[in-house]
């Protein structure tokens, strides 16, 4: 869960370097591009997670698991639909952004009414409406200038799934960033090494993927919900406080890393 969890980049932090420090070029770029995808395996990790190894469907068989995943991929299909009819009908920004609201909320209720993943759901939802529904940027700028406010709120909350549990925790944490920084450097290094292209985006672009959103915390407060014991809760908690820390350097190494490209 751990990996799951640190695989994603923060979309919003890129957003604000591209808006206000000039965050452009092949290393932008790919870097835009790589925030947008590195939350899937993840995702699809707690799907998974969800369907075949929640507390309920251990002692069943696979097929079990499997009807579980489908009705995921159908109540996601579902949502998706309603929200497709619903932008379609409506262009006021505060309208579209509270039927969003709206439409995740009772999509939230339904899944823990049904015991399934709210974040698997909420994804398939998302990935039916990119590729069904007609491309609407504006739509998607509702959403990154309404994400920094909910991102805040949902820091609040979460603040109170912390749990201290002195050198362990701080031990914890800190073998979670040095592995995340170095597998983030390692994998962008490994992914150019074969270019030979003289405008080919910077090796170091890895270290531009270090910020993390609200997806991580999201994925692990499920998974602490999923599994209440001591070893997921502190597992909680490293991921909160790595974010919290993830936040405050990786914009600033991600715009070093586009600079550098400039000198």
């Amino acid at each position: 869960m751990l990996a799951a969890c640190a695989s994603g980049t923060a979309q919003t932090s890129l957003l604000r370097l591209t808006r206000f420090r000039g965050f452009r070029g092949p290393t932008a770029q790919l870097a835009t591009v790589s925030a947008t995808l590195d939350d899937i395996p993840g995702l699809i990790a707690v799907g998974l997670l969800a369907c075949f190894w929640s507390p309920g469907v251990r002692e069943a068989s696979a097929l079990a698991g499997l009807g579980w995943l489908g009705l995921s991929v159908v109540t996601g299909a579902i949502g998706g639909l309603v929200i497709i009819l619903f932008l379609s009908r409506t262009h006021n920004d505060q309208t579209r952004l509270l039927g969003l609201m709206g439409a995740l909320s009772v999509g939230g209720g339904l899944t823990a009414y049904l015991h399934l993943s709210p974040l698997f759901v909420g994804a398939v939802m998302g990935a039916l409406y990119v590729n069904v529904s007609r491309r609407d940027d504006h739509v998607f700028n509702i959403v990154t200038r309404s994400e920094s406010t909910f991102y805040v709120l949902f820091l609040i909350l979460v603040g109170s799934l912390l749990q201290f549990r002195g050198e362990d925790l701080v031990l914890g944490m800190a073998v979670y960033l040095v592995v995340r920084i170095a597998a983030k450097a390692i994998s962008g290094f490994l992914f150019l090494a074969p270019a030979r292209n003289v405008e080919r985006p910077s090796s170091l672009v890895g270290l531009a993927l270090l910020s993390q959103g609200g997806m991580a915390i999201a994925m692990a407060a499920h998974y602490g919900a999923a599994e209440n014991s001591v070893v997921a809760q502190s597992a909680v908690s490293i991921v909160i406080l790595g974010v919290i820390m993830n936040e405050l350097y990786g914009e600033p190494l991600a715009a070093w890393v586009v600079g550098r490209e400039r000198r």
